[in-house]
């Protein structure tokens, strides 16, 4: 499945990604897209303003409607760092509505990163990657959700039906999925990856077991956050061989 830089990729009649950047030092993860004739609904929404520009940009190329919501997945910072860029509701849920608080709090910018490696040099990889994404600290913002849901949520977007739902997960207590019903796509973004650098431990690995769980019949696509969608085979394949190594 190839794409360009600044295209997007479709997977459905409604459903798009933003791919994920080819650098992966600037840690670039997947964005989805919704379209309708009326409105773009976005699953997450890039690591910074400027990859939010980029994918403003490659909307506005496929002339797609003004981005109406923006949902997230869960809270990490290359996920919802571009939400300032857009003029959007936000939906997250419960748990990752929290760590919105929390991080909302926090004085970003390059004095606070560097003291936060000083202080856990495990951080580094994920703070070199925001220094080297966000040019103008002055324009970032943690965008809070205006609408927040306990464990699933019905979203009807123009017929088009979302349904999110928290599963947790090794990677982050928030993570939800985002299934776009009768599209044969849904989203799983990070939850089923290993701990944050920083947290992860030497045997952490990815959940197999969890991704294989969220396998359906009517699901085509699975499309996490730092990768090329994954079919049901590939997935089920993945889940086989970690067991025989087992």
């Amino acid at each position: 499945m190839a794409d360009k830089k600044g295209m997007l990729l479709q997977l459905a009649d409604h459903v798009w990604i933003y791919p994920q950047g080819e650098n992966l030092e600037r840690i670039e993860p997947a964005v989805g897209v919704i379209m309708t004739a009326n409105q773009t609904v976005l699953i997450d929404c890039g690591n910074s303003p400027g990859h939010a520009r980029e994918i403003q940009r490659a909307l506005h190329e496929r002339k797609a409607p003004p981005v109406s919501t923006i949902i997230y997945t869960h809270h990490h910072w290359d996920h919802i760092f571009g939400s300032c860029v857009f003029d959007a509701e936000v939906i997250a849920c419960r748990q990752c509505a929290d760590e919105l608080d929390s991080m909302a709090e926090i004085p970003w910018g390059p004095a606070w990163l560097e003291h936060e490696m000083k202080e856990n040099p495990l951080l580094e990889r994920s703070n070199r990657a925001k220094l080297l994404v966000i040019e103008d600290w002055s324009e970032l913002r943690i965008v809070k959700p205006t609408r927040v849901f306990a464990d699933q949520m019905t979203l009807e977007v123009d017929g088009i039906t979302l349904q999110l739902q928290w599963v947790g997960g090794p990677h982050a207590n928030d993570s939800i999925t985002v299934e776009v019903v009768g599209q044969g796509v849904l989203f799983v973004a990070d939850c089923f990856y290993p701990p944050p650098f920083h947290l992860r431990k030497p045997d952490d690995t990815p959940d197999w077991d969890m991704l294989n769980r969220l396998r359906k019949d009517s699901i085509q696509w699975y499309v996490h956050g730092h990768g090329q969608p994954l079919t049901s085979d590939e997935i089920q394949q993945l889940w086989q061989n970690t067991k025989k190594q087992a």
